[in-house]
């Protein structure tokens, strides 16, 4: 499969996550699955660049905390 395609696949499982969670009361329901997708994709990339880059695992942290604080209800 081509870089594209691994991208979408993993954003359609994200987005099949983020439906299954907002009608479970465990995320936002205002939510757009798809913009969660994309939301979520991008921060689990900008994640990997942080910590390849020697990023401190505080601001890692931090991220992942900002991140879920955003999508709970």
């Amino acid at each position: 499969a081509s870089l594209r395609e691994g991208a979408e696949s993993v954003r359609a499982t994200i987005a099949g996550w983020a439906r299954r969670a907002a009608q479970r009361g465990w995320i936002r329901a205002d939510i757009c699955p798809l913009d969660c997708a994309a939301y979520v994709y991008s921060v689990l990339n900008g994640l990997s660049a942080l910590t390849r880059t020697n990023g401190a695992r505080e601001h890692v942290e931090s991220v992942i905390d900002h991140t879920i604080g955003s999508l709970k209800p």
